[in-house]
């Protein structure tokens, strides 16, 4: 009896498991004996647990896939270290929480205009490659917080990373370098080349640090400025404070001053010395 064939480009790296002979590789009946889930009308493919090879790597590229099996994200996720979705058309990446171990992410020939996937504080390795991404900002703000021990970054192929690849210049590729240095500190490599010590001290000698993405802070609605708040009230408990002391009167601040001024002192003739004396008189007097 002849094979049913199913019309599939690849599946996954080849085969859905070891024991699949080569010949049954695009025969539906092989692939179901080799615990693949396949429906006619569907096209979508669960690929068995034990697709997750022994490094941890799990491909499911070139599958023509807008959609990701929540099944298998639940059985495959845990056990996951590379996941390779290149060459798909995945938009929602709601799934990637369950790859609770994830440290390498492929998402190559997506036809992704931006990313936005959940936070992965394990991912190490992204790959954008030959994309359409084309705001570079908002990439890299949103980079910082989904992915704070991201090492290795490629975006080449994207409108946002200038190069040979789109006609960008190299002065165009050196400043998108420094850009990206500069807002992910903690990358080893950028677009497969590894990020050396001259230009990380260019960052530096112009201010890469300010540079980085800062996230824009909500405008004030215009209208009238808000009236400060009012004082606490006291509690009933509390006693009032007590009023400020009155002034003092003129005569006090008389009586004030002529006690803290000293006392006059004159020169002596007999001793030579320093006496509290009335004036002397000057020997005029007045008939």
């Amino acid at each position: 009896m002849m094979p049913r064939l199913f019309n599939l480009k690849l599946f996954g790296g080849g085969k859905a498991e070891e024991d699949v002979k080569k010949e049954d590789y695009l025969s539906l009946d092989g692939l179901q004996r080799g615990g693949a889930s396949i429906a006619r009308g569907q096209t979508s493919i669960r690929v068995p647990p034990k697709h997750v090879d022994s490094s941890g790597k799990l491909s499911i590229a070139w599958q023509d896939q807008a959609r990701f099996d929540k099944t298998m994200a639940t059985e495959a996720g845990p056990r996951t270290v590379t996941l390779d979705l290149s060459h798909n058309h995945f938009r929602s990446f709601g799934f990637l929480r369950r790859f609770t171990q994830l440290q390498t992410l492929v998402l190559d020939h997506n036809d992704l205009t931006s990313l936005k996937i959940p936070e992965i504080p394990t991912l190490e390795t992204l790959w954008l490659n030959h994309n359409s991404i084309a705001s570079l900002d908002p990439l890299l703000e949103f980079l910082v917080d989904a992915t704070p021990r991201l090492q290795h970054l490629s975006l080449l192929g994207n409108p946002c990373a200038p190069s040979f690849l789109n006609g960008g210049s190299l002065s165009e590729y050196i400043h998108y370098r420094c850009i990206v240095t500069a807002a992910l500190p903690g990358l080893v490599s950028l677009d497969c080349s590894p990020i050396t010590t001259e230009e990380r001290d260019q960052v530096h000698r112009i201010g890469g640090a300010d540079r980085s993405p800062r996230k824009s802070t909500p405008r004030r609605k215009k209208g009238k400025v808000p009236p400060p708040p009012p004082p606490p009230a006291l509690s009933p408990s509390s006693p009032p404070p007590p009023p400020p002391p009155p002034p003092p009167s003129l005569s006090r601040l008389k009586e004030l001053s002529v006690r803290s001024s000293p006392k006059p002192k004159w020169c002596s003739t007999a001793t030579g010395m320093m006496e509290d004396a009335a004036p002397p008189t000057l020997g005029i007097g007045v008939d």
